[in-house]
This record gives structure tokens, sequence and C-alpha cells, in this order.
């Protein structure tokens, strides 16, 4: 999965959990997760996750 995959697929759960704003959240929650900031999405959109 990539990373705009992952922020995509938490952003619909976001959504249907009534979440305000869940595209920037899946965005800003998955990034730190990584180490970094909200950027990263842009900077790697096609990075390929592994689970781990």
């Amino acid at each position: 999965m990539t990373l705009e995959a992952a922020v995509t697929a938490a952003a619909q759960r976001f959504a249907a959990a009534g979440i305000e704003s869940p595209r920037r959240d899946a965005r800003l929650l998955i990034c730190r997760l990584l180490g970094g900031g909200p950027e990263l999405l842009l900077a790697e959109p096609g990075r390929v996750l592994e689970a781990g």
C-alpha cells in the first residue's frame, strides 16, 4: 500500500465515523506516525508502506 492509498483509506474510515476533517486528520496522523510532517505526503505519495 502506498502512502497516498493509506491516507485515502484512513480518511474514508474517519468520514464514516463522523470526523469533521477526515482527509486532513488522516494525513497528519499517518505522516506523524512515519516521523514526518504533512509535507511528507506531498514529497512521497508513492512511498510503499510495509506491515511491521
